[in-house]
């Protein structure tokens, strides 16, 4: 504990350093004979728990050098105004000016000082703490008007992205059957040239019909129209496979799947999600036969942790991050057919069950998606 006495009389600063001994006998004091209004913020940067002022010094008055102590409220310090006998009018100035307290200097002991200084003290404390939770409040209340705006801006992205999507699928419609019937008509009757621009303008058009579905689904995940409730994993990958059937089958793929538990969740997302991630594992294997395998358990913080695990070219931990970016592909499109936007799908849908979804891999040696899911409270597994 630090204590400053400001006092020029030194006979009244023997005195009440004494009884500031005695009162505190492990504290450190110091004293000043005067100080100047400028010395001020030199006080505060000195660490002084309380300081002991004389209302009347040689270079100003006690009040004056209050208001410049008090100047900066985050540097606050607890500060008692000695008075002479009679001047109690004259110490509630000093209070008006920010003094905590006052203390005539015929009634000062050791007990009445002690008792004076640590409730001052404590009052600068409070003070603190009441403007610390204001800065607080205020803090907070920004913060949620900016997380208000955002997600403001964010649902009219959203919505935009729907309705674009939506209404660029009828323009995208006529042009791609007027190019496939011109396709139809005109293959071979033209030139070589002809035909070439024309498959190229009909790829395209089928290209552009894919990405606008993908961001038609991106943009529908967080408008769901089913709400989270118990549901069978088991079902949800039975529903994948299924729309999945045709492509494992041409691949001579094999999926398999260790018993999946249930779990809170929109059943028809946890459908997508399982054939995003098994439609990519048997699309990036290039000379073996994919093998797909699908495993859940409980992990220590309480959610179940699913892993997608095939034998596919793998992936180079650079690419980790960027893989779930949307749009944001690894390869050409004459390599691997696809929009880029399956496994940014995938996050949304795990972000949106309060999840996280990463993959580990190395090139060559294939690639295992994890994600987690909020398990059921009453589920044995």
């Amino acid at each position: 504990m630090r204590i400053l006495l400001i006092e020029d009389d030194a006979v009244d600063a023997k005195a009440t350093q004494r009884s500031l001994r005695i009162a505190f006998p492990e504290a450190n004091l110091d004293w000043l004979s005067d100080t100047r209004p400028e010395d001020a913020a030199q006080i505060i940067a000195a660490g002084y728990d309380c300081i002991l002022l004389d209302y009347r010094l040689p270079s100003c008055s006690g009040t004056e050098l209050v208001e410049r102590l008090h100047a900066d409220t985050l540097e606050h310090r607890a500060v008692v105004m000695l008075t002479g006998a009679g001047n109690e009018r004259v110490a509630v100035e000093a209070m008006k000016a920010g003094a905590e307290d006052y203390l005539r200097k015929d009634e000062i002991s050791p007990d009445l000082l002690r008792w004076i200084v640590l409730e001052a003290m404590e009052r600068v404390r409070l003070q603190h703490q009441i403007e610390d939770y204001q800065r607080q409040a205020e803090h907070l209340a920004v913060s949620q008007a900016r997380a208000a705006a955002l997600e403001h801006s964010n649902r009219e992205l959203r919505e935009f992205a729907y309705v674009a999507s939506h209404d660029l699928q009828e323009p995208l419609r006529t042009v791609t059957s007027y190019l496939q019937l011109l396709q139809r008509r005109y293959q071979g009757r033209l030139d070589a040239d002809a035909d070439e621009f024309i498959g190229y303008a009909v790829d395209g058009a089928t290209r552009m019909k894919r990405l606008i579905n993908d961001l038609l689904l991106y943009a529908r995940v967080d408008n769901p129209r089913k709400e989270m409730a118990p549901a069978s994993c088991e079902d949800a990958l039975a529903q994948a496979l299924n729309n999945l059937r045709a492509t494992i089958e041409e691949a001579g793929a094999v999926v398999t799947h260790d018993p999946l538990p249930a779990v809170l969740s929109d059943e028809s997302q946890i459908a997508q999600l399982f054939q995003n991630l098994i439609g990519n594992a048997i699309k990036f294997c290039k000379d073996a036969s994919p093998i797909v395998h699908i495993s859940a358990a409980p992990n220590p913080e309480g959610d179940i942790l699913f892993a997608v695990h095939d034998n596919g070219i793998g992936i180079d931990p650079q690419y980790y991050e960027r893989i779930f970016a949307i749009c944001r592909r690894l390869h050409g499109n004459n390599d691997y057919p696809g929009t880029g936007i399956g496994l940014s799908v995938c996050q949304k849908i795990v972000q949106r069950h309060g999840g996280r979804i990463w993959v580990e891999s190395q090139p060559g040696q294939g690639a295992t998606f994890y994600f987690t899911l909020p398990g059921l409270v009453d589920d044995p597994r």
